[in-house]
């Protein structure tokens, strides 16, 4: 009886750190994981930044070509009713029309750079949290090993009573 109560109570001890080490490969493999998710949404976040910058040379682009259809046909349409352009009103109207465009095509620029911004600190926060998955799994693999080691010192301590209970 004695030889199966120790082996038992080994066997129980082995099973018991087999156990925790599973475990601790677990929750290294999910740590590694939520981070490779976390660093994949943090490119693509980078990937939008620089789309939002192409997408901002786009608008601006477009913006001035519109502006100067608009030009040319406030000018024209001057011009066909006799109106003299060197001073007065339609100075003053195509001068204004030429402020506004400057003022939008700045606000074109600063909404892209809000968006760039708020862009890369979305992917700043996803390399974050990837590090802290990381970081959290390999510290649950850590104590699942110490619980592995703790199981095979309480098996050998429990192991040796029994012993030394039987033939001590």
């Amino acid at each position: 009886m004695a030889p199966i109560a120790i082996a038992a109570t080994v066997a129980s001890a082995v099973v018991a750190a087999s156990a925790s080490m599973a475990q601790a490969k677990a929750a290294k493999q999910t740590g590694e994981y939520n981070k490779k998710i976390h660093d994949y949404r943090a490119d693509l976040s980078e990937q939008d930044a620089i789309l939002i910058e192409r997408q901002k040379d786009q608008d601006i682009k477009n913006f001035k070509n519109q502006f100067e259809k608009l030009q040319s046909r406030t000018t024209i349409a001057y011009l066909k009713s006799g109106v003299v352009l060197d001073k007065g009103t339609p100075m003053d109207v195509l001068r204004n029309n030429a402020e506004q465009a400057t003022f939008e095509e700045k606000t074109i620029a600063y909404n892209a750079e809000l968006g760039k911004r708020n862009a890369n600190e979305s992917a700043n926060l996803e390399r974050m949290q990837g590090d802290i998955a990381l970081l959290t799994g390999q510290t649950q693999a850590f104590a699942a090993k110490t619980q592995a080691v703790s199981s095979l010192l309480g098996g050998a301590a429990s192991s040796y009573g029994a012993y030394n209970k039987y033939y001590g």
